[in-house]
């Protein structure tokens, strides 16, 4: 089944799931660094936003062999799962007066979003491009954000400078910055996906939380499993910088004081590696570093391990703390 045979089947099939007078459409969508997908959406009456599904993904898995009835479970999960994830009230989009509350600011890669730059406001730095959207709902289900148009600003009847002064205010206080040695976020992710493991085998078997593995045990699980990453040599020590959702978490570099902070923690001067937009790395800055090599890393790590719409940069940056300056060195 070709792609466009595959997407049209997911609609259809799912107009039959709601029935009539339901809305069930494929809309194209232009995402970060120029990567277009394509979502699924069902507007229910009573739904004030409709959550995006996006199929490419699973045009991929139906090409490696998974069952389209499993794909349309699946896809039926996520969106009734989603359903009830956020409470968003439109008035918060509509009038600014609410909105305004929920400016934030994040970064992406300027060349690759020329397109998209072309119809929203945005701020140059670096060879980057600051851009605006409302961080509408967050909780452990993720964040559902709306990027800010160059529409908003005319429905709304205020500027991009006033976008900028509120997103710089209110970003930090919404998404706090988080500074962690990266053998500390790693464990902090095996942890995390071990509990998720855990609870869902507890819920699969119907285990009672006497059976579960407690705090303890999955602590020394992760510490073993983390030793299989790491060796006995000695390395300078890497940090992320990043925000408390880990989501759009580069945007970190930009608040107030974050990098004279992390420069004191560091005791130096740093090279910061754009990991993704999510966040970034600290490398304490020394004799033997080959900014080049750091440089082809990078650039190694984001062909290979980074998703497109996730990438932020091939640039290494450099700050300098006696001058509180950061710049493009590669």
């Amino acid at each position: 089944m070709q792609y466009d045979h595959f997407i049209n089947y997911v609609r259809n099939t799912f107009e039959q799931l709601m029935g009539p007078g339901v809305p069930v459409r494929i809309q194209p969508v232009l995402k970060n660094n120029s990567v277009r997908l394509d979502a699924l959406t069902i507007q229910h009456e009573n739904q004030a936003v409709s959550p995006s599904i996006y199929l490419n993904d699973y045009y991929r898995q139906y090409e490696e062999g998974t069952p389209l009835n499993t794909i349309i479970q699946e896809i039926s999960d996520i969106y009734e799962a989603s359903c009830g994830a956020f409470h968003i009230d439109t008035e918060m989009i509509l009038n600014f007066s609410c909105a305004r509350n929920l400016v934030a600011y994040k970064l992406v890669n300027y060349e690759a979003n020329r397109e998209l730059l072309e119809t929203i406001p945005y701020v140059p730095y670096l060879d980057l491009a600051i851009i605006f959207y409302l961080l509408l709902d967050s909780d452990a289900a993720g964040d559902a954000t709306a990027i800010i148009t160059n529409e908003h600003l005319s429905l709304w009847k205020t500027d991009l400078d006033t976008i900028y002064a509120l997103a710089a205010h209110n970003t930090p206080i919404l998404l706090e910055a988080s500074f962690m040695s990266l053998e500390n976020l790693m464990r902090t992710l095996i942890i995390e996906d071990l509990k998720q493991e855990a609870a869902l085998y507890k819920e699969q078997e119907q285990i009672s939380d006497e059976g579960m593995l407690s705090d303890q045990t999955i602590e020394l699980m992760a510490e073993e499993i983390l030793n299989q990453y790491t060796d006995d040599e000695t390395h300078a020590e890497m940090f992320v910088l990043t925000n408390s959702s880990r989501c759009n978490g580069a945007a970190v570099l930009l608040y107030d004081k974050s990098l004279e902070q992390a420069a004191d923690r560091i005791g130096g001067s740093f090279y910061i590696l754009p990991s993704s937009i999510h966040e970034v790395i600290l490398l304490p800055a020394e004799e033997d570093l080959d900014p080049e090599n750091l440089a082809n890393m990078v650039r190694e790590i984001n062909d290979h391990d980074v998703a497109a719409t996730e990438k932020l940069s091939d640039t290494i940056y450099y700050y300098d703390a006696e001058s509180c300056k950061i710049d493009c060195i590669l």
